[in-house]
């Protein structure tokens, strides 16, 4: 086997040839044609795991991050291994309670723009908490409680200026951000909430971003949260939970984000010692990973259809997976690692860039990547588990992908088809002239 840092151990090369497990991903690609999504469920597993084994016996909770991929599939395993949930739309909501409604997993609702039946679906579910992000979906919210003679559990999101270091696209602690509420806002936000008769204040919320591969802001937006929490109790408002959002990093190219044992030796550390010096039990602590659980269980298989080589130097290679497939080089000039399903050694290599069959120059997928491609071979995409199927889109009339998930009792089964035409313009209505 040949280990790659950006590849999960379930893929690996075994005679120039990429594997997931047991199964040569060529022959997948064979079965299910390209562009196609391929994930491991032991690399889901795993990655929970290791996250659970950091926090034995602690009083944590774990709960997925709907938006990184939504598949019911993949919803459904992580259900199964007692994780909880974290949804910031109806539609989020609607997929976990098919999937793991049997489970009765927590469920938190995030989003800053919740509407008026997305708040009553919520309440009618009986979900764990809502995380409010406005003095306006406060007042709604406990308006919506009334109506359904519920007290409403929540938590106030707040903002704690933190910057996260990561792509501006994708921080959501800094006071210019659209999400949760500055500290000085927190405080009035939860003295209103504490009157208001149709709402339980059970907790604290705080996310400050995606992809963070360095410990010391979620440090930095830790002790803002516990010193907010104690200026709260000054208040005699009592706070039994305390939500410490997600954004875990993983490697994409040479990143060296924090271990599971290391993110959370620091962060349970910080809230046991305030617990302690303050004479109180530590408080229930919620995390929302999304990437770190799902996003290197994924690659994006492609087909290269031309090569167009240039009289200045510039050659591009283009393929049959564009940014409808796998939007993040285009959004956030992400960098996905360019594995060929096949090593042929010997062969020259060249600088490429890859690039999709859409109508925008936008539509670029890897940029100056030094490979020998042929017309009609397989590359592979990783670290594509997250945000890129969630992200997808029919732009170009382009059809979605096929998903084919990697089982870890061995057999491989699809569970996403491909779309066809038809389910491209259903739903839509042909004037009649």
């Amino acid at each position: 086997k040949m280990k790659n840092n950006q590849l999960s151990d379930n893929f690996f090369y075994r005679n120039d040839k990429l594997f997931c497990d047991e199964h040569s991903l060529s022959g997948i690609a064979k079965s299910y044609g390209t562009p196609l999504f391929v994930y491991s469920e032991s690399t889901i597993e795993n990655n929970l795991k290791n996250m659970r084994s950091e926090i034995i016996n602690k009083p944590v909770d774990l709960c997925y991050a709907v938006k990184a991929n939504p598949s019911l599939s993949l919803i459904k395993i992580i259900s199964s291994l007692d994780c909880g949930f974290d949804v910031v739309s109806g539609g989020e909501l609607r997929r976990v309670l098919s999937a793991a409604a049997k489970l009765k997993p927590k469920i938190v609702f995030s989003g800053v723009g919740k509407t008026i039946d997305e708040l009553d679906f919520a309440l009618s579910c009986g979900i764990s908490c809502i995380n409010v992000e406005s003095i306006s979906e406060l007042k709604k919210l406990n308006e919506r409680a009334k109506v359904a003679h519920l007290k409403a559990p929540i938590s106030i999101r707040i903002n704690p200026d933190i910057d996260p270091k990561t792509h501006p696209y994708i921080s959501t602690g800094l006071r210019e951000n659209k999400f949760g509420l500055s500290i000085s806002a927190g405080y009035e936000a939860y003295k209103l909430a504490d009157k208001l008769e149709n709402l339980k204040v059970i907790g604290v919320d705080c996310h400050i971003g995606s992809q963070i591969i360095e410990i010391s802001p979620f440090i930095d937006a830790t002790e803002k949260v516990l010193e907010f929490v104690s200026n709260l109790e000054d208040l005699n408002i009592s706070i039994d939970e305390i939500n410490l959002g997600g954004g875990l990093g993983i490697c994409y190219k040479s990143e060296h984000p924090p271990t599971a044992k290391h993110f959370f030796s620091t962060i349970l550390n910080k809230v046991e010692l305030w617990a302690h010096c303050k004479n109180k039990k530590t408080p229930r602590i919620t995390f929302e990973f999304g990437r770190s659980i799902v996003g290197n269980s994924g690659l994006l298989i492609c087909k290269v259809i031309h090569l167009k080589e240039t009289d200045f130097g510039k050659n591009f290679a283009i393929v049959d997976a564009a940014m409808n497939d796998i939007l993040r080089p285009s959004l956030y000039n992400a960098y996905h690692e360019v594995f060929p399903l096949e090593k042929r050694e010997g062969k020259q290599i060249k600088s490429w860039d890859i690039v999709g069959p859409i109508c925008e120059s936008g539509d670029w997928l890897a940029k100056d990547r030094l490979l020998h491609i042929e017309e009609g071979a397989l590359l592979a995409f990783a670290s594509a588990g997250a945000y890129c199927s969630s992200m997808s889109s029919n732009y170009n009339s382009r059809v979605k992908s096929s998903e084919v998930l990697v089982r870890t009792a061995g057999d491989v089964v699809e569970i996403k088809k491909r779309e066809n035409f038809h389910d491209l313009i259903n739903g839509e209505y042909l004037l009649d002239y």
